[in-house]
């Protein structure tokens, strides 16, 4: 092996390549996510001391009047340790691991992605990225319905800092407008934010903005007095239990 080939594979000419085939690229969080990384070696052998897959998203930070844009790792996982690959050489690995339950929705601007990299010692790692639409978990998508049920619109979707609520350093926040229904005139908007308690139960947090009525009203708004926090657990994907549960929640808040 000539000193100019391997120079060359270090700055990544005649050097590994890394593809990544996703089974599916729809999934609800908890699914299984699963596929298959080929790596098609180059003209030189090269010593693979690590496949690594690793989930991403992005959040915005606020702070005065400034908003930055950040990218996070959501969870990481190591497919393959060392070996060798010889030159023109071809091989596959099979991965299976599951998308985390907390894992941001694919509304609004939010992105989630699969990025595959090869540890290579001395040269640049190859890397593929591969984007996952994050689907709805069924007591998400019923809330969604019994929203919609209630007259209460999505308007935007965002992934926002926030630290101490889960271990990922964002939340990703659903605002609802009252476009119609009995609560249009009762309230201005309508926050949620969803925390995966287990598979099988779902903490809603919901920020409710009363309507300004009178005087009163007007001066709760200019102090920011007129929201409610608060919180409830789904257990079910029924619609109409969910519009129940919300119904008694925005009558005793609105």
């Amino acid at each position: 092996m000539s000193f100019m080939k391997k120079m060359m594979a270090r700055v990544g000419v005649g050097s590994s390549a890394v593809d990544t085939i996703l089974n599916r690229n729809v999934l609800v969080p908890g699914e299984t996510v699963d596929g298959v990384i080929k790596i098609r070696a180059g003209s030189v052998e090269q010593t693979v001391e690590k496949i690594d897959l690793s989930l991403h998203t992005t959040y915005v930070q606020k702070k005065d009047d400034s908003t930055v844009t950040k990218s996070t790792e959501i969870a990481r996982y190591e497919v393959a340790h060392q070996f060798t690959l010889q030159p023109n050489e071809e091989k596959e690995f099979p991965f299976s691991f599951p998308l985390p339950l907390d894992a941001p929705i694919s509304k609004g601007r939010s992105q989630v992605w699969l990025q595959t990299g090869l540890d290579i010692k001395g040269a640049i790692d190859p890397q593929d990225k591969d984007l996952i639409e994050v689907a709805p978990h069924p007591y998400v998508s019923a809330f969604f319905d019994a929203v919609d049920g209630l007259g209460f619109k999505l308007r935007e979707v965002e992934n926002e800092e926030a630290h101490g609520f889960g271990r990922l350093p964002f939340i990703q926040e659903f605002e609802f407008r009252v476009a119609h229904g009995a609560f249009r005139s009762r309230l201005d908007e309508l926050e949620a934010v969803f925390q995966p308690v287990s598979k099988d139960q779902l903490r809603v947090i919901l920020e409710i903005d009363r309507k300004a009525r009178g005087f009163s009203g007007f001066l709760s708004e200019m102090l920011e007095t007129d929201e409610s926090k608060v919180q409830f657990i789904i257990t079910t994907d029924d619609v109409n239990e969910i519009q129940r549960q919300l119904t008694d929640v925005l009558n005793r808040y609105a």
